[in-house]
């Protein structure tokens, strides 16, 4: 599991929220889970009034680096609460990453065409969705030569368990648009079995 805790405010820029103080920044990353982004700070009333309007679930979030502008989180907002201690205002945001419209809909289907790369077979089962980008780790070059069945399960489960054949997982990359992620280890980051 990855950690990531950015205690100073004035070291990065949430996008979509105004904080006057930042309390907390958490961003979890595990294999074959959603990244998650914990936020909470201090608002002003008028950005009070502002996000009880327009923010809802499943709105866009990204967290940049002030810096240098590298995203360290991009994904849609999954819950908002709002308190009010001593005529302050405090939000709290939890985000996941956009791997998690993989894992909606549970599914039923049968992947019957062999000796086809396992990029290509990706492909076609995330060809539904709009904005998908990953990158295949784990065939090593193999192609699929048997019948894969999708029963009642999301896509996001289906291609968990497909990747847990080459003793790997899905890893979210939640720096950029869209769905990312691997299907497998990407090279640099250490995997424990």
């Amino acid at each position: 599991m990855k950690n990531e805790k950015i205690a100073n405010q004035g070291g990065v820029i949430v996008e979509e929220f105004e904080f006057e103080q930042l309390y907390e920044l958490d961003i979890q990353k595990e294999v074959n889970r959603h990244d998650q982004l914990q936020i909470s700070g201090l608002i002003s009333d008028k950005q009070r009034e502002k996000y009880i309007k327009s923010t809802t679930v499943g709105k866009p979030i990204t967290v940049k680096i002030k810096e240098t502008g590298v995203v360290i989180f991009k994904g849609l907002v999954e819950e908002i609460q709002l308190k009010t201690r001593k005529n302050n205002y405090f939000i709290q945001v939890n985000g996941i990453s956009a791997t998690y419209n993989l894992d909606i809909k549970k599914k039923s289907f049968s992947f019957q065409e062999t000796g086809i790369p396992y990029k290509k077979w990706i492909n076609k089962v995330v060809k539904s969705y709009s904005k998908v980008d990953f990158k295949e780790k784990a065939s090593q070059g193999e192609t699929k030569e048997n019948l894969f069945l999708q029963y009642q399960e999301t896509d996001w489960e289906f291609l968990q368990r497909i990747a847990s054949r080459f003793s790997t997982g899905l890893v979210p990359d939640s720096s950029g648009d869209g769905i990312r992620f691997y299907f497998g280890v990407p090279k640099g980051k250490k995997q424990s079995r």
